[in-house]
């Protein structure tokens, strides 16, 4: 779970994983991530461009506003996931990062939009990826 947050991701399918690893720079987030999931999880406080990659089953990674961009993409490869779910709050950072994802050797699968904040421009995209043999 990349970009974890408090969480969120990592509590929702951590019990389908006998280990979870979250990676998230925020003190606070971390602290509160520690105190929400389970035993299974290994929470790290650092930038994800600095954390040193595992080898993944799936990778769920919900980055900032800006996206992934290059050095999200490539921690992303050295996990050697089958499986990527990006989610995406910008859609300019999106087209980017789908690009980037493409030339890594992923295949997008499946998108979808949900509207999260009714009545603004804003919405989120989970997009799946599977990676190319």
């Amino acid at each position: 779970d990349l970009y974890a947050g408090v969480g969120l991701f990592s509590g929702t399918v951590g019990d389908w994983f006998e280990k979870v690893t979250a990676v998230e720079s925020s003190v606070s987030a971390v602290k509160d991530a520690s105190n929400n999931l389970g035993s299974h999880v290994a929470v790290h406080q650092m930038q994800v461009e600095k954390w040193v990659p595992e080898l993944a089953d799936v990778v769920i990674a919900d980055p900032p506003r800006a996206g992934l961009r290059a050095e999200g993409v490539e921690q992303i490869c050295r996990t050697e996931a089958p499986h990527v779910l990006l989610v995406s709050c910008d859609a300019g950072a999106l087209g980017r990062d789908a690009s980037l994802m493409a030339a890594a050797g992923y295949e997008l699968d499946q998108v979808d939009v949900l509207d999260m904040f009714p009545q603004t421009s804003h919405v989120e995209v989970v997009s799946g990826w599977v990676r190319n043999s």
